[in-house]
Parts: structure tokens; C-alpha cells; sequence
């Protein structure tokens, strides 16, 4: 589902060389930090299908859309970060 909505916004962004996904991703390993694995499980308790992705599967999302070199930027003393894609 998300690929196919990376994939309308990369034919929609014409000129525009880079997009920035602010998400709460979790790494790709079991040692994510707390805030991100806490969560991950906010999400799995209280949505109807649970999801939230590690930065392995947005990387993977927005490699399938089109976009390339998906990097992942912690901000600092945050919960949060930055995935940026190039198209």
C-alpha cells in the first residue's frame, strides 16, 4: 500500500530531488531505542492493523516506488527521525 502511494508521489514531484519521511521508525535491529519500540507498540495496540515500520522497510517501500539511497537521520534528543529519499 505505502509503495504504491511513494510511487504517485514520485511522479508528482518533478524537479523536487529528495523527499523526507518524519516518522518514528524503529531500526532494523531488536535493539531499537526505547521511544521507538514503545512505539511500535502503541501502534500494534491501538490501530487497526498495527503497523509500524522499521527503517529497513521504508527503505525497502521506497526503493520499490523508484526512489534510491533512502538514508536514515536520528534527530537529536528525539524520538523521531528523518528518512530521505532521492529521487
Amino acid at each position: 500500500r505505502w509503495t504504491s502511494i511513494f510511487r504517485l508521489w514520485l511522479g508528482s514531484i518533478r524537479g523536487a530531488p529528495q523527499t523526507i519521511l518524519h516518522q518514528r521508525a524503529s531500526f532494523s535491529t531488536a535493539r531499537s531505542p526505547p521511544p521507538a519500540a514503545s512505539f511500535s507498540l502503541v501502534m500494534l495496540g491501538t490501530t487497526p492493523e498495527g503497523d509500524a515500520y522499521t527503517f529497513h522497510e521504508y527503505k525497502t517501500m521506497l526503493a520499490d516506488a523508484g526512489f534510491r539511497d533512502a538514508a536514515l537521520h536520528p534527530l537529536a534528543q528525539s524520538a523521531e527521525c528523518v528518512v530521505l529519499g532521492t529521487a
